[in-house]
């Protein structure tokens, strides 16, 4: 085969072309929005998120009660003071965040504690809703209408602040269209929270889109052999 020829020149290129179209599909868990508070201010009610993905916008992580704010201790974390319902409704800490185009899920990490006494587990929910669904009027597994259930959560009791996430939700199979979305963790129903004063310690709170499947390059170099072998054929049967 003449490797000088056009013909096969264009099936070189188009070898080329296709590999790098599967170079730039290689997106492997693209990290949506993700809040490390070491750039927030101690004290301030909300935080911007540390690192956000193409088409994410307005990515802030706040709490539905005043006195909620980013605390310093030897790592930044962000916490919401008592987690018992009140005439407004359950509090929370969650995030906000605005895709501009459709997102396939993949998981949530975050490091998180509470403080309630005694110093036991508390079982806690994370919850999905377009913004502006009105806020819960009651905890989390009751009020919750226009609230989907992302997972249940068995909250241990802590401050986290030792710089490593200890939960990891798989939310393979969820998917959102282009908006606006907020995403809360919330005491559960069956919470038996004693103290109204309970804190909920949040940090290192990271969503990722869907892993992309990339081709191997051994399927990518037998694509190319094939195509290079579909025009060594035709050329042999037009001479």
């Amino acid at each position: 085969m003449n490797l000088n020829s056009i013909a096969t020149r264009a099936l070189l290129a188009s070898c080329l072309a296709t590999g790098l179209l599967f170079s730039a599909n290689a997106n492997a868990g693209a990290v949506i929005a993700s809040f490390d508070f070491e750039n927030a201010t101690a004290g301030s009610f909300t935080a911007n998120a540390s690192n956000t993905g193409a088409g994410i916008t307005g990515a802030v992580f706040g709490g539905t009660r005043s006195d909620s704010r980013v605390l310093t201790f030897t790592d930044n974390i962000y916490t919401s003071a008592a987690l018992v319902p009140g005439a407004n409704g359950t509090y929370f800490n969650f995030f906000s965040f605005t895709t501009s185009s459709s997102l396939d899920l993949g998981s949530l990490s975050f490091e998180a504690g509470q403080n309630d006494i005694p110093n036991v587990s508390r079982p806690f929910e994370v919850r999905l809703s377009p913004a502006g669904t009105s806020t819960p009027t009651g905890f989390f597994g009751s009020a919750t209408s226009g609230w989907s259930l992302l997972a249940p959560v068995t909250m241990a009791w802590g401050f986290a602040d030792s710089g490593t996430p200890n939960y990891n939700l798989d939310l393979a199979g969820i998917s959102l269209g282009p908006g606006t979305y907020q995403i809360a963790f919330g005491a559960q129903v069956t919470s038996g929270i004693n103290y109204g004063t309970t804190q909920l310690f949040m940090d290192d709170v990271t969503l990722t889109a869907a892993d992309v499947e990339v081709p191997e390059p051994g399927a990518l170099a037998l694509f190319c052999l094939s195509l290079l072998g579909l025009g060594f054929a035709r050329r042999k049967r037009a001479a």
